[in-house]
């Protein structure tokens, strides 16, 4: 069963991997029908959080683990919460897409896009520190966040200058800023599984957020 979880959880981390690099696509193409796709798709994501925690449940309550099978049952526990968000985070980004696809960009979004490639890797590569339990991996994407804030507070701050220099971007701009923020959130949340992954392998926790 332990086997069947750790399948579960990559299979799950990949959906929503996907789901991002979607939504990145979404951003540079103004894809409509690609966006309701990402939309859609959440519900297996969805899904998959709940037939995930059910077994661990199961396991914990049937097979008595021991110490450190307990430790990654409690880890894949909380990682699943942590990917189901970045997949909502998706969602809500490409919903907000929807209410832009016929307006051209206020200003190109590049440093959105940068900051949301950065979040990407951090995902992939810290489903790959879980894949491979590698503590190192899992560290690098921790460290990475702050690039991702960087580039966070450079669109806020460049948006906020545009809206006061034309007052008709406000909405837009407004939209943008709200994409920017999830994208944030999502490099917030592969730290956060980042941090379990750590504590999976060697059973220390801290919060490198």
């Amino acid at each position: 069963l332990l086997k069947e979880l750790h399948l579960d959880v990559v299979k799950m981390a990949s959906l929503t991997e996907e789901s991002i690099k979607q939504t990145i696509e979404v951003l540079n193409t103004k894809d409509k029908d690609l966006a309701l796709k990402i939309i859609e798709n959440d519900h297996a994501i969805n899904k998959m959080e709940k037939k995930i925690a059910n077994k661990c449940i199961e396991l914990i309550a049937t097979q008595q683990p021991t110490a450190s099978d307990l430790r990654n049952i409690t880890a894949v526990l909380k990682m699943i919460t942590d990917i189901e968000r970045i997949a909502d985070h998706s969602v809500d980004i490409s919903k907000l897409m929807l209410q832009t696809l016929d307006e051209r960009y206020v200003k190109p979004p590049f440093d959105i896009t940068s900051m949301a490639s950065v979040a990407c890797k951090m995902v992939k590569d810290v489903i790959d520190a879980y894949i491979n339990r590698d503590v190192k991996l899992a560290e690098k994407v921790c460290e990475k966040d702050a690039i991702v804030d960087e580039y966070f507070d450079k669109v806020i701050n460049d948006l906020q200058n545009h809206m006061y220099e034309q007052k008709e971007t406000i909405k837009q701009s407004t939209v943008l800023m709200f994409i920017a923020k999830y994208f944030e959130k999502i490099a917030d949340h592969a730290t956060n599984i980042g941090e379990w992954v750590i504590y999976q392998i060697t059973g220390d926790h801290e919060n490198l957020n």
